[in-house]
């Protein structure tokens, strides 16, 4: 059993993404910024493909949370 709601396993599966999306949105060549952006949804498979029980939405749950890189996710179910 997993202490964790699906807000949070949510906000930890996609944490990854800002970091790839902010290289991507510094290329210059659209091929490599996809590349980047298709890097960043793939990264996110890798957290989110394993839970222990089913998450349990809370009605009216909300969490928040900053990222290293200062990138802020405001969730809410």
């Amino acid at each position: 059993m997993l202490p964790k709601t699906i807000l949070q396993t949510l906000s930890l599966s996609i944490f990854q993404m800002p970091i790839y999306l902010n290289l991507a949105g510094e290329q210059n060549n659209h091929l490599e910024r996809m590349k980047y952006i298709i890097t960043s949804t793939i990264a996110c498979f890798h957290n989110s493909s394993v839970f222990l029980k089913p998450l349990n939405p809370i009605l009216g749950e909300t969490y928040e949370t900053m990222y290293d890189d200062g990138s802020k996710v405001n969730l809410f179910f």
